[in-house]
């Protein structure tokens, strides 16, 4: 038997394996409802406690891939990427540092302001910006949307 001839009967064993596995895996490589998600999520559980990459990455493919359709996701996607870089910094620090708008008078100015700054109706200013790097010790590029896709 000639090298080609091995090559052609390995691709055939190959494919008619795998029909036999895509048979019984479908539900889990085309999720399709949330029931078959379920299921999926509850097998990826399964195959991550044993030692299977390339069956655990098969179906985490196809989990991500249902998620990524899902309206609420995509929602989600499109709002963080439509969101100003400067409100969602300034959001952060804020939670972060447990500040509300009237503890931020000193770095922007009345409470009003922070909450139009906050609500997208005023833009942080140049002066706010420094401000707010120097008092929480962080770069300024924070603030711009430097990494939008």
């Amino acid at each position: 038997m000639s090298l080609a001839q091995k090559n052609i009967a390995e691709i055939e064993q190959i494919k008619h394996k795998f029909d036999e596995f895509a048979g019984v895996a479908e539900a889990y490589l085309h999720i399709t409802d949330k029931t078959t998600y379920q299921n999926a999520l509850a097998f990826l559980e399964q195959l991550l406690d044993e030692d299977q990459p390339v069956l655990t990455d098969l179906i985490a493919t196809a989990i991500e891939k249902y998620e990524n359709s899902l309206e609420d996701v995509i929602n989600f996607e499109d709002s963080v990427n439509n969101l100003d870089s400067g409100i969602s910094t300034l959001r952060l620090l804020m939670d972060q540092h447990h500040l509300k708008n009237k503890d931020m008078k000193e770095l922007i100015g009345s409470e009003s302001l922070v909450s139009m700054i906050l609500s997208g109706d005023r833009e942080l200013t140049r002066n706010h910006i420094t401000k707010l790097s120097a008092h929480f010790n962080i770069n300024p590029s924070l603030f711009f949307n430097v990494f939008k896709v």
